[in-house]
């Protein structure tokens, strides 16, 4: 994959947030096309232990090496394609809500995370990233 410019990214970001917005507001889990085709967005969890930072993607029906991990300036970008079953002709539908298609999630990566140790696993259609903390985090008190 090329490069993504400043501007590129930005705009990205703003796009991820928009979606977000309107995922919240609607349920509406897919990304309106802005720039290039229309992708779809895992559902995610992201939480830290004292080692470690976790994101967890629900991507059921893939294998390990449909996913493109990748970071960058601070910043892991999770990519792939569900590829879908082609049932045309052969099947009418009542009901489709399973995503298929490209899907792209990112994540700002904090600065005490080590990005030489990041595991990644994925079993029972859920992708988890394991990013190892290089040292303790600091709990800042409110005075």
């Amino acid at each position: 994959m090329g490069t993504e410019s400043d501007f590129d990214r930005n705009v990205r970001r703003v796009q991820e947030g928009m979606d977000l917005l309107f995922q919240q507001l609607s349920g509406w889990r897919h990304t309106p096309v802005i720039m290039g085709e229309r992708k779809w967005r895992p559902s995610t969890d992201v939480y830290e232990t004292n080692e470690s930072l976790i994101i967890i993607c629900e991507i059921a029906g893939m294998e390990e090496s449909d996913f493109e991990i990748t970071i960058e300036e601070n910043e892991l970008t999770i990519r792939g394609e569900r590829k879908e079953d082609h049932m045309e002709g052969k099947t009418t539908y009542h009901n489709k809500e399973i995503d298929h298609g490209p899907f792209e999630r990112s994540f700002r990566i904090p600065q005490y995370v080590n990005t030489v140790g990041i595991e990644a696993n994925y079993h029972n259609g859920f992708l988890e990233v394991t990013l190892p903390k290089s040292g303790p985090s600091k709990q800042i008190p409110v005075e």
